[in-house]
């Protein structure tokens, strides 16, 4: 089995050589866990081989990216995350996240995910832009309203 590990993974303290199987982490990850601890236990990790660190391709982040944009997750998705479940996908892993938008997008695209310390996503969710302003609703995330200029509020669609 081969598992995508996310940054919680490392903050939490865990140790990925307990679990059966390959761990996988993407360059983005590594650079999430830039300081401390956490950081010098991944390096440990890297150097004994309990994980690796792999990129995916081009096509699988764009596969991604294009569910993302269609469910309206794209704007809670971090590069970091982008690169876990384009890495899953690709290598057909399973990500260890408590990332409840990472959970949506992997449920939508049949990726294998496992909580950490939270219970995980009940449903999938698709979402929308609210503005606080005018009250208008978007499909898409703009940095304001293109109507009235107030920002945007992500709120779950009906």
């Amino acid at each position: 089995m081969r598992y995508v590990l996310d940054t919680q993974f490392f903050l939490s303290g865990l140790d990925p050589s307990s679990i059966e199987g390959e761990c996988y982490i993407t360059r983005e990850i590594r650079e999430e866990v830039e300081k401390g601890f956490p950081a010098r236990k991944m390096e440990y990790y890297l150097d004994s081989g309990a994980i690796r660190i792999s990129s995916p391709s081009k096509e699988s982040i764009e596969k991604i990216r294009e569910k993302a944009v269609e469910t309206g997750d794209i704007a809670r998705l971090s590069e970091a995350d982008i690169s876990i479940l384009s890495l899953a996908l690709e290598i057909s892993a399973v990500i260890i996240t408590d990332d409840y938008s990472v959970q949506n997008m992997a449920e939508l695209m049949h990726i294998g995910y496992m909580p950490l310390n939270e219970d995980g996503i009940k449903g999938i969710w698709r979402w929308s832009y609210r503005c606080t302003g005018c009250g208008r609703v978007f499909s898409e995330p703009y940095e304001a309203c293109p109507v009235c200029g107030s920002p945007l509020k992500t709120v779950r669609k009906n």
